[in-house]
């Protein structure tokens, strides 16, 4: 999966960014925070993606397996 290697970079920022908060100025912690949000942001759209398309393979949307019979 492309999608997963851009994950597996961003989930590393996090701690490196952690490491240094102490040594940051006020600004660049609130930028290192809008940073990490919008890597989290990226993941789950990723996600999402990956799920709908799983989903999709399975024959179906969320909202037609919600509506059919259960068996």
């Amino acid at each position: 999966m492309k999608s997963s290697s851009p994950t597996s970079t961003s989930n590393k920022a996090p701690h490196s960014a952690s490491a240094s908060t102490s040594n940051l100025s006020p600004q660049d912690e609130l930028n290192s925070v809008i940073q990490n949000q919008k890597a989290i942001k990226d993941t789950l759209q990723s996600l999402t993606g990956s799920i709908q398309g799983f989903i999709a393979s399975l024959g179906g949307s969320p909202s037609d397996r919600a509506s059919a019979p259960s068996q």
